[in-house]
């Protein structure tokens, strides 16, 4: 049985985190996407999917697609079937930075009461 992720990609300027010019974005994700049996399943031509799948290998797939386009910054997006699987992985140049989501619920402040 696979462990399934909802993925989304983005790809922007590494600075500004604006997204490519000109479909550019799109055109990296296509690459992608005829690479990878996965990342076809998992991603549609803009980079989001409604739909869950395994894609076991996407560290390795996005390390070298980043590095193959060293000049912008990859910004995955995963969320798990557990409810606090919430991740993103950054790439750069073959780099890649993990975070996952930090869920905190304020303590009781009176002061809030309504």
């Amino acid at each position: 049985m696979s462990y399934n992720t909802r993925y989304s990609l983005r790809v922007v300027h590494p600075v500004t985190k604006e997204p490519l010019p000109n479909r550019f974005g799109e055109l990296v994700i296509a690459v992608l996407r005829n690479r990878c049996e996965e990342a076809e399943y998992c991603l549609d031509e803009h980079g989001a999917c409604d739909e869950r799948g395994p894609w076991y290998l996407h560290v390795d797939d996005l390390r070298r697609l980043s590095k193959e386009n060293p000049h912008f910054l990859f910004i995955l997006h995963g969320e798990g079937e557990e409810p606090d699987d919430l991740w993103n992985e950054y790439y750069v140049n073959g780099k890649c930075q993990g975070e996952k989501a930090k869920i905190s619920i304020a303590d009781f402040d009176p002061a809030k009461l309504k």
